[in-house]
């Protein structure tokens, strides 16, 4: 899915790369609404927000938005495990667990909530993952 489309508010949205909820939810939005409140908004800015009591805020805004999402897709879905992945993974342990909670508290049957382990490196582990399934994926054919 494209949870990055999730509406915000029941209203007319644009269609184009970028859902509201991604454009106000995803790590490059909040880099800018960390640098707003003092930030440096460099790399790693979900883990340095967990930490800096002037995003204190942003933080529990993030984690609302974070779990709202998430509660829609169980209540939709109705899974047994949420993963959160990319940027999320660099949440402090404090963070998660405010997130898990927010999560089970609203979701009608809560899901199990883990945290991807492998990081940014589980796009490559997918690749390699796919060739050593089928090597033959590697040759395209010639036209």
């Amino acid at each position: 899915g494209e949870v990055g489309f999730l509406p915000v508010a029941p209203r007319p949205l644009p269609h184009g790369n970028r859902g509201p909820f991604e454009a106000a939810w995803s790590t490059p939005a909040i880099a800018a609404a960390a640098k707003s409140a003092g930030l440096d908004a460099g790399g790693g800015v979900i883990a340095r927000m967990c930490t800096d009591e002037r995003t204190r805020t942003l933080r529990d805004d993030v984690l609302d938005a974070w779990a709202w999402a998430a509660v829609v897709c169980a209540c939709v879905l109705n899974p047994a495990l949420v993963v959160f992945s990319g940027d999320a993974v660099g949440l402090d342990d404090p963070a998660r667990t405010a997130l898990t909670n927010r999560i089970r508290a609203a979701a009608p049957s809560a899901p199990d909530v883990t945290f991807a382990s492998l990081g940014p490196a589980g796009i490559l582990h997918g690749a390699v993952a796919r060739v050593l399934e089928d090597p033959s994926a590697l040759i395209t054919p010639g036209g």
